[in-house]
């Protein structure tokens, strides 16, 4: 092979990475709430949890796109709802080590009664728990865990960080 040759092969080698790489994308689900009988994981409130699957381009931090995803999503159809939609959050920082994410979420949380706590942690928990790397996820707002912003109590709960066990 001539070394001109080998030249114009490396740099269509280096092209078609090029390409395939910008074609690239992440598939990931996007766990909403749809109200009322029906398939799909029971979640509270006669709610069930149903899955919309994404196409987004690709990154090598899926869970963070997931999450992202989720937290700006506004479905089109009136059967399904996202409790997110009126909130303004964003992810953080994802803290991933021996199969427990620990998520940092900052911004403001509205909600819309008890029948919204949860939708969040049933929302939040599957879109997370899809990946294999994600056995057990825990989340914060504003340094807050979401079981204490969740509890009307107003008691400090201290929490199990990504064991979904909180002491009372």
């Amino acid at each position: 092979m001539t070394d001109r040759l080998r030249r114009l092969l490396a740099l269509l080698t280096l092209l078609a990475g090029v390409t395939a790489s910008a074609q690239a994308t992440t598939a990931v689900k996007l766990y909403l709430t749809a109200m009322g009988n029906g398939p799909g994981k029971q979640i509270g409130c006669g709610d069930r949890l149903v899955s919309l699957s994404r196409t987004l381009p690709f990154t090598r931090t899926p869970l963070r796109a997931a999450l992202t995803a989720l937290l700006e999503s506004r479905p089109s159809s009136p059967k399904v709802y996202n409790v997110f939609e009126r909130s303004s959050l964003r992810v953080e920082r994802i803290d991933l080590r021996g199969g427990n994410a620990v998520v940092r979420l900052s911004g403001q949380l509205v909600l819309g009664g008890v029948c919204d706590y949860p939708r969040v942690t049933g929302q939040l928990q599957a879109t997370a728990r899809q990946f294999p790397s994600v056995r057990a996820a825990c989340f914060f707002v504003d340094g807050v865990p979401l079981e204490q912003l969740l509890d009307e109590s107003g008691r400090r709960l201290p929490v199990d960080v990504c064991t979904s066990r909180v002491r009372r």
